[in-house]
């Protein structure tokens, strides 16, 4: 009986030292639908807290679309806001079709979803909420065919 607690404990250990190992740290963030009409002044945002961390960041849009978007590239309009009040202002082509007009991204049917680089290898070592504006930069009033854009953070892992 006193083998089994050994063995148990000894696995408990073992299995959580293996996983905190592995751990990245990661931030997903759902805007609000866009339902297939996004407006030229309507302005997605996205607030997270930033921390004083070694590591850095790679930040994506997942970008989700539907056959009705009209065009093989979007232009987004992106401001991120730091902690200490600097404003990085971007804007960014991004290809969603090939010039066949097939779709790219992942997913089936009638949505494709892009997962679309914003920042790569970024450090967020201010303490403090940073926020991402993002516009479309069409010339379209009401751009069809956007349902949604999300953020995700994901965390480099220094290996040392």
């Amino acid at each position: 009986m006193r083998t089994k607690k050994l063995i148990f404990i000894i696995f408990v250990f073992c299995f959580f030292s293996c996983q905190s190992c592995e751990e990245k740290e990661n931030f997903y963030k759902n805007s609000k639908n866009i339902n297939s009409e996004w407006m030229l002044n309507d302005t997605v945002k996205f607030e997270f807290l930033g921390n004083q961390m070694r590591n850095q960041y790679n930040i994506f849009f997942i970008l989700r679309n539907n056959n009705e978007y009209p065009y093989r590239n979007i232009y987004l309009l992106t401001k991120l806001k730091t902690p200490k009040g600097e404003e990085k202002i971007d804007t960014l082509e991004y290809q969603l079709a090939k010039a066949s007009g097939e779709w790219l991204g992942d997913g089936m049917g009638a949505v494709k979803q892009n997962k679309l680089v914003y920042k790569s290898s970024i450090a967020l070592r201010d303490s403090g909420d940073y926020q991402i504006q993002i516009t479309h930069g069409m010339r379209d009033e009401k751009l069809k065919g956007i349902e949604g854009v999300s953020l995700l953070i994901d965390e480099i892992k220094n290996d040392k």
